[in-house]
């Protein structure tokens, strides 16, 4: 599976078991963490909006830090990462917020790449927890 999969999964279980409630609130953070972009503009990571998200629909939020021709910061952008199913193929990912400086198509491309790298999930029967390997 790859990473998309596997949020897709363990948003799946955190909707409909209160017995994993807790393991699969720690793997989706653990996923959040380890295999969606951070640094290099996302400089205050991702997150995935668990009020929007819905089966069929995935909402992650992220800012991207902007610089100027200098190299200095000097700004901000908002934006929202929504992947949805498309039968036949990889799912669409739409980007919204401001597109300063043509960000969108690299934050569709950018996301396209992490989402798409293959992960192995595992549940640790000691720990009773998932735990997850690959690139």
């Amino acid at each position: 599976m790859n990473v998309i999969q596997n949020i897709a999964a363990t948003l799946d279980t955190l909707r409909r078991s209160d017995w994993q409630h807790e393991a699969s609130q720690d793997a989706l953070d653990q996923l959040v963490k380890n295999y969606l972009p951070s640094g290099s503009g996302i400089d205050s990571g991702c997150s995935i909006d668990l009020d929007k998200q819905k089966p069929g629909r995935i909402v992650i939020h992220c800012e991207f830090h902007h610089m100027d021709e200098g190299g200095y910061y000097d700004g901000w952008t908002q934006h929202s990462i929504i992947v949805t199913p498309c039968f036949g193929h990889w799912p669409d990912i739409r980007v919204t917020g401001r597109n300063r400086n043509d960000i969108k198509e690299y934050l569709g491309d950018l996301f396209y790449h992490f989402l798409d790298r293959p992960i192995q999930r595992s549940w640790d029967k000691a720990t009773q927890s998932w735990s997850f390997t690959g690139c």
